[in-house]
């Protein structure tokens, strides 16, 4: 029974490992193939230099501008995923890595489902997958989940850029998980988030999800117009004011990721010769 429970979830997550493999966007970190070598099924990921979301924030001064600009990223890419059928149902900072060029990168879409499927497989919280800090209600409840669930986690990932802290926090995951489930968020001091940018955090996490942001276009335009609202010079969250470096080439480096017989997952990394050759 457990060889037979492990196949399925082995086969589950190869599913959606291929199924993240036909998405190609410059903020989302790209996988190149998906197969199976000497029993053993894996991956093969970009390899991306940089630090994640919660590092790259911590070692910084983050202007409210700054951290909008990266949520902003962050749903663009999340807008196209969704428009090929695909939700993260696992975003959190440390699935986005600010590369080189100080762009966000999303990864570990190999923990992606289609949409609509429920969260009682691998992201579902009594399996370990999971993140309650950033899983939005009906995905704690182990319901169906759809895009927006993926909005609430850019909802938390912003009010963490924004306010220096988690809006959901607490001793054990299932602490976290009855937080989210029934406390509202926390607001910080009057005056230290813009209320534009407030506004769209309030929204996201919205305890219903009918209630939130419908799609991750509407929550960038919101953005967008918070920004816009501003006094400050260079408001807009266009690519050309908000992000003046130009985009550059990725590293070659791609991760293998190996499905053990436990079902973790192994990384190293490997240097794709014929794939560079090919790419030249």
């Amino acid at each position: 029974e457990h060889s037979g429970t492990q196949a399925v979830r082995t086969e589950l997550l190869m599913s959606e490992a291929r199924a993240a493999a036909t998405l190609d966007h410059s903020n989302i970190v790209g996988i190149y193939e998906v197969g199976e070598a000497e029993g053993h099924h894996f991956y093969s990921m970009e390899f991306v230099e940089g630090e994640n979301l919660s590092a790259f924030v911590r070692s910084r001064m983050v202007s409210a501008q700054k951290a909008a600009f990266y949520a902003h990223k962050i749903a663009a890419a999340i807008e196209y995923a969704h428009s090929r059928g695909v939700t993260h149902c696992d975003l959190k900072p440390a699935n986005v890595i600010m590369d080189q060029r100080g762009e966000p990168q999303i990864t570990d879409f190999g923990l992606a489902r289609q949409i609509g499927a429920t969260a009682g497989g691998l992201s579902d919280p009594a399996s370990g997958a999971g993140s309650p800090n950033f899983m939005a209600p009906e995905q704690a409840r182990g319901v169906a989940v759809d895009g927006r669930a993926d909005l609430w986690a850019v909802g938390v990932m912003l009010h963490e850029c924004l306010c220096g802290s988690l809006p959901f926090t607490g001793e054990t995951g299932m602490d976290v998980l009855l937080d989210v489930m029934n406390k509202p968020a926390p607001r910080p001091p009057e005056g230290r988030v813009p209320p534009g940018f407030q506004a769209v955090v309030d929204r996201a996490l919205r305890k219903k999800a009918p209630e939130r942001f419908a799609t991750a276009a509407e929550m960038r335009e919101a953005l967008a117009r918070a920004a816009e609202a501003l006094s400050s010079p260079g408001a807009s969250l266009s690519p050309r004011s908000a992000s003046p470096l130009s985009p550059g080439p990725r590293g070659p480096a791609v991760w293998i990721l190996l499905l053990s017989t436990t079902g973790a997952p192994k990384a190293v990394v490997s240097f794709f010769m014929e794939f560079l050759d090919a790419q030249a």
